[in-house]
């Protein structure tokens, strides 16, 4: 066995998703939606407990509730005088449907003849659908969020790597090319003798004149005759100078671009020589930074060894405890709601193992992703657990050899993991319920 380089990182949850062992909370009502009446109208009031966001909307103005008690005949002096000492009255839907209806020390009304009639007006009927329909979006929406978290954590393994063969690497190598600067062309035109002459005739016409209207044709010929050579030599002469500047600053432009391309062509060409030869610093360097910047739905300690010589890579995972998976499951009611429901240890258990595999093989990927030098990665995962006398013990679930060709060119994200698990070379005990005992894990390959 070759010398190992080790080192020890923690890969910290990400914060796409927040379970614990009791579920995600489904109470609504006391603290999310309730309806308000007073003297100054009556008003819906949801919002998101420990957010501090909320909404107050007014469904009825205060004339509109005196004009309905006033002129109701079931409203008799009886009711109105109850309703002053129970007001502000606020109704309130809680978990299982039900609407509540309080006093004014958020206490449930309990006089059955006040409640009858409070039930019989049209604005009760009216505030309880508000209520209903809000619970209802609000419970659809807890529903897929709670799905959606349960889905992303099981499924653990969809957050592995494509693994690339040691041939893509090389065809990457030979692919890149080193640019170069395109030198740009001078586009002022060379001044001719016939362009200058051209010139200097419509210059004569504009300037050169004589009285002596006879003489103004020989007068014009002569003066383009007597300043054609200097005119040519001078704008000549300008012109070179332009062009020879212009030309020095597109070679300094080249020059400078040009070791540009160059630097970077040797960089991207040195990362990758350094990629697929998988030195110690190399490997040690982005697998440190792949893990710690990892966004996994769970914690997880990670301890590996590498050796440079032989490919091989050592890797323990301290493994989430089963408290991680919600205990609960989201249930669908027939009026609307949602309740939590215990879900059978056999189900708990399995979805603990298509995550702590799943796990296994999405870091293994990742760790086959930074170098094609790395060719077998001996993974063995651990978990805290209590023995039979109740001490916490540290024990190994389960220890698999893992060999690169059989990650190369899978769609891993695809596959089951429990099924991709099997197919290398492991150690595992486990009943058919999933109920998992300690193993000895691999030494080496």
């Amino acid at each position: 066995m070759g010398v190992r380089f080790r080192k020890s990182v923690k890969i910290l949850p990400g914060v796409r998703i927040n379970l614990t062992k009791s579920g995600i909370s489904t109470t609504i009502g006391p603290r999310g939606a309730s309806v308000n009446i007073s003297k100054r109208g009556t008003y819906l009031n949801t919002g998101i407990p420990g957010t501090g966001l909320h909404a107050r909307e007014k469904l009825s103005s205060q004339e509109k509730v005196k004009h309905t008690s006033s002129t109701n005949s079931n409203y008799d002096q009886e009711f109105l005088q109850k309703y002053e000492l129970f007001k502000p009255i606020t109704m309130r839907i809680i978990s299982n449907g039900k609407i509540l209806i309080l006093d004014k020390n958020g206490e449930p009304i309990t006089d059955e003849s006040f409640l009858k009639k409070m039930k019989s007006m049209s604005e009760y009927k009216e505030y309880k659908e508000q209520l209903v329909a809000w619970r209802r979006d609000k419970t659809e929406q807890e529903y897929a969020e709670a799905q959606e978290a349960l889905i992303e954590l099981i499924n653990i393994h969809r957050y592995s790597f494509a693994v690339k063969p040691l041939e893509e690497y090389e065809q990457s190598l030979s692919e890149i090319k080193l640019n170069s600067y395109q030198v740009k062309s001078f586009i002022l035109a060379e001044p001719t003798m016939e362009k200058v002459e051209t010139d200097l005739v419509s210059h004569a016409a504009l300037h050169v004149t004589s009285k002596a209207f006879w003489r103004v044709k020989k007068l014009r010929e002569e003066y383009v005759r007597d300043n054609l050579e200097q005119e040519y030599k001078r704008q000549h002469t300008e012109w070179e100078k332009k062009k020879q500047e212009y030309d020095q600053k597109e070679k300094e432009k080249a020059e400078k671009q040009n070791a540009a391309f160059a630097a970077e062509y040797e960089a991207t060409c040195a990362n990758i020589k350094e990629m697929i030869a998988g030195s110690n610093e190399y490997v040690s360097a982005h697998l440190e930074e792949w893990l710690s910047s990892s966004t996994l739905p769970v914690e997880v300690n990670v301890d590996y060894e590498y050796e440079e010589d032989t490919g091989n890579m050592y890797v323990d995972l301290q493994l989430p405890t089963e408290d991680v998976i919600p205990h609960q499951e989201m249930i669908k009611l027939a009026n609307g709601g949602v309740k939590e429901k215990n879900k059978t240890k056999q189900t708990l258990q399995t979805e603990y193992a298509t995550m702590i595999f799943g796990l296994g093989i999405c870091i293994a990927s990742g760790i086959f992703n930074i170098s094609p030098a790395i060719k077998r990665i001996l993974v063995s995962g651990f978990a805290k657990r209590r023995d039979n006398e109740g001490d916490e013990v540290n024990e190994c679930l389960y220890s698999i050899k893992f060999g690169r060709n059989g990650f190369e060119g899978v769609n891993i994200q695809e596959q089951n993991p429990i099924e991709f698990f099997n197919c290398f070379e492991n150690r595992y005990k486990a009943t058919q319920t999933w109920t998992f005992k300690a193993v000895n894990p691999y030494d080496d390959f």
